[in-house]
């Protein structure tokens, strides 16, 4: 009977003991989290409560147009220069035929003619050119051998000489043959010329 109160006592603190144990471990976190970082005592701004100042300038002042450096996007770009081959591409084609296919076989057909014509009056100033050349050097030669007979020469072309000597009619022979051949050199260029660049149907 001498050891009942004293068993229930023990087991009455054993409660108690389990108790201030949990408490001790509750509160023991809370006081190390004060201790070492407290709480901050800052209010919190309800929802509702309305800024009691504007925003701050600088977001303005960046946004402002009195910057005068230009942002990257409104950078001026060059433009691109203007298509001058497409122009140039369409002068060098050949002329589109007209809508009327007769018409068009017409002209085609006076251009042809025309551009024969011209080849023939080219020829013959050519060989004109050709035939007063070897003129020009039987007379040089009739000038410098009198041995020769004398050259048959135009009213005009006696009337240059009348009065020269042997030596000034050799030097009149001599520029007469020099104009003959750039004459007879400038009728070939044009010949060739245009047989070269014949029309364009």
């Amino acid at each position: 009977m001498s050891r009942h109160p004293a068993t229930l006592l023990w087991v009455r603190s054993i409660p108690i003991a389990v108790v201030l144990a949990l408490m001790t471990a509750c509160s023991g976190p809370t006081r190390e989290v004060g201790k070492d970082a407290p709480a901050p005592k800052e209010p919190v701004a309800s929802p509702t409560s309305a800024p009691s100042k504007p925003p701050a300038p600088v977001a303005v002042a960046s946004a402002s147009p009195s910057d005068n450096a230009p942002t990257p996007p409104e950078t001026p770009v060059t433009p691109p220069p203007a298509p001058v081959t497409a122009a140039a591409g369409t002068k060098a084609s050949p002329p589109e035929p007209p809508s009327d296919p007769v018409k068009w076989m017409q002209e085609t057909e006076a251009r042809r003619v025309e551009y024969e014509n011209s080849l023939v009056q080219l020829a013959a100033d050519r060989d004109a050119s050709k035939d007063l050349v070897a003129r020009a050097q039987r007379d040089l030669l009739a000038f410098r051998n009198p041995y020769l007979a004398r050259p048959v020469l135009t009213p005009d072309e006696a009337a240059e000489i009348q009065g020269m000597n042997g030596v000034d009619r050799v030097k009149w022979a001599e520029a007469r043959l020099a104009d003959a051949i750039a004459s007879l050199e400038s009728a070939q260029k044009a010949y060739d010329d245009a047989k070269a660049n014949p029309p364009v149907n």
